[in-house]
């Protein structure tokens, strides 16, 4: 069977892998594309609730679909200022049960840079 790719069973590894497999270039039969689309559409969500919320405490006149997701949280992004910082603070705080401190100002970079932290520090 020279010059013809080997086949296998998902979840075995091949005897003789291809050139493709070898280099990772094959999605891993570990990964499935329906859960990288839940966790997409879990993203969205996130990232969609967190502007809602802002958005209501902060009293924006804006609605969530104009906000980008990568828009900055300050100057000419929501132009949030330094009372804004703490609501969101707060808000986080009580809707995510998640804290901010002074070492996360990376936080305030975007919507995703928030959504990142909330990910990264809430308990499941």
């Amino acid at each position: 069977m020279s010059g013809s790719r080997s086949r296998h069973e998902p979840g075995t590894v091949p005897e003789n892998p291809s050139p493709e497999e070898e280099r990772g270039d094959i999605m891993s039969t570990t990964v499935r594309p329906s859960g990288v689309r839940q966790q997409a559409e879990a993203r969205m969500a996130r990232n969609f609730r967190l502007k809602e919320q802002i958005i209501n405490r902060l009293g924006l006149d804006t609605t969530p679909e104009v906000v980008s997701d990568n828009q900055p949280l300050f100057g000419r992004g929501l132009e949030m200022d330094s009372l804004d910082t703490l609501e969101v603070v707060v808000m986080v705080n009580n809707e995510f049960g998640v804290s901010i401190n002074d070492d996360d100002a990376k936080a305030f970079g975007s919507i995703n840079a928030m959504a990142d932290h909330i990910e990264a520090n809430e308990v499941r």
